[in-house]
């Protein structure tokens, strides 16, 4: 046997088990986890000559492992599977697209609308910059022309004085909000 060939084996006997542990993570059966660990050992002989000492072999070696797996994982997510059309179920609606919950949704975003129709314009437009046209908090002071802490604080005063609404209203109480609810 030559050097390289006693230097290879030493390499897959000491790097196999940590080298399979790798493949198995990404195969999950351990038939898989040996082809896949063959791949593996295949690539090094291929990229071996591009290793550098800089580093820990082993960290190098598990490092390509990682990739091949991921590689080998990549491709069986990608390959279609072909099941005739019969046996396809039929995918079941989701609950949310259900009349009742879409008519639940709407009623709640009415509700929440009125109630922050209520509120004062010093609350209600960085509430709405925020939540409802997702702008951060630098851009809302610039919009508004006024302290990013202020900003901060209205929005906070503006959940809390909603929060504070809406229990009102599911324990049947009223759902008015005043110029004092807002502190």
């Amino acid at each position: 046997m030559s050097g390289h060939e006693d230097a290879w084996r030493t390499l897959v006997d000491r790097f196999r088990l940590p080298v399979w542990h790798i493949a198995y993570r990404f195969a999950a059966n351990p038939d898989d986890a040996d082809e896949l660990t063959q791949d593996i050992f295949m690539r090094l002989v291929n990229v071996l000559p591009s290793y550098r000492p800089s580093g820990a072999l082993g960290a190098w070696i598990r490092q390509v492992a990682t990739n091949v797996a991921i590689d080998s994982y990549r491709r069986r997510r990608r390959a279609p599977v072909l099941v005739p059309d019969e046996e396809i179920p039929e995918p079941p609606v989701p609950t949310s697209w259900q009349p009742d919950a879409i008519a639940e949704r709407r009623e709640e975003a009415a509700t929440v609308r009125q109630l922050l129709d209520r509120l004062p314009p010093e609350l209600s437009e960085p509430l709405i910059l925020r939540d409802l046209m997702d702008c951060d908090y630098p851009e809302i002071a610039d919009r508004l022309a006024i302290p990013l802490g202020t900003v901060k604080s209205r929005i906070h005063r503006a959940r809390q004085t909603l929060a504070r609404a809406r229990r009102a209203l599911g324990r049947g109480g009223p759902a008015g909000i005043s110029k004092g609810d807002d502190r």
